[in-house]
């Protein structure tokens, strides 16, 4: 799943760059249709303009898109009147999700480090019920509850080993009160979004590199049903109290 996103990440990198210098090979090929064009295609400014007319179009589309949509939206403006406090639901998150446990109902969870690995150990910091996630970018689809809750936990890494290294392929699952278990989020283009809205509140990614004794901090999203409470997080195995 890494490498689909780096894929996906590269891809649209180069349609970006491609679009960029678009304009430029435009103005040059007018001028010189035999510097843009490969040997093997007609010299002619007619493909030119049919090439990179139409890529030059699309770029200033976009920037013209890109302007308009920074102008408020029914969305956001829907957001902003149904909650009185900054919400990790609306478009704009002023706090991370993965916030000190002070404000958290149970402050004992602070002590609480769970070994998962021989050189890893998990602690729940934060738990929040939501139902959607809006990342800050109008390309990207929120993530909805489709009927249930969107749970997201707040946690933190340490590296307690003597060489660096990450948490990747590491299963995380949330268990309720009823034994129902349920797997993290890992449909590819929630992942996108989710990935960009925790990045948008400083939240990194289990697959970070992390220095021996170094501590960082993630999160987890997770669907569960309407009904699902009392969680327990269960890492590699290893069953954590979380509420």
């Amino acid at each position: 799943m890494e490498i689909l996103k780096w894929m996906f990440y590269i891809l649209i990198g180069g349609i970006a760059i491609y679009l960029i210098f678009s304009p430029f090979m435009l103005v040059i090929g007018l001028f010189n249709p035999s510097a843009v064009l490969s040997s093997k295609e007609p010299q002619t400014r007619s493909r030119v303009l049919n090439i990179y007319g139409i890529s030059t179009a699309i770029l200033l589309t976009l920037i013209g898109f890109s302007a308009f949509s920074s102008l408020p939206t029914e969305e956001s403006v829907y957001a902003a009147t149904t909650y009185s406090a900054p919400s990790i639901e609306t478009a704009s998150v002023s706090t991370p999700v993965v916030q000190e446990i002070a404000s958290y109902s149970e402050p004992d969870l602070t002590e609480i480090w769970t070994n998962v690995k021989s050189d890893r150990a998990v602690q729940v910091v934060a738990v929040e019920t939501i139902n959607r996630i809006v990342p800050n970018n109008e390309f990207m689809k929120p993530v909805e509850a489709k009927g249930g809750q969107l749970v997201v936990i707040g946690m933190k890494l340490k590296n307690s080993g003597q060489e660096s290294g990450d948490m990747m392929y590491t299963k995380f699952q949330l268990l309720d009160s009823q034994g129902r278990k349920y797997n993290e989020i890992n449909n590819f283009e929630e992942m996108i979004s989710l990935n960009a809205w925790l990045k948008e509140n400083d939240v990194e990614e289990a697959g970070s590199q992390m220095f021996p004794g170094e501590t960082i901090k993630i999160a987890k999203v997770f669907r569960v049903a309407s009904d699902a409470s009392d969680f327990k997080l269960v890492v590699n195995g290893n069953l954590i109290s979380i509420s």
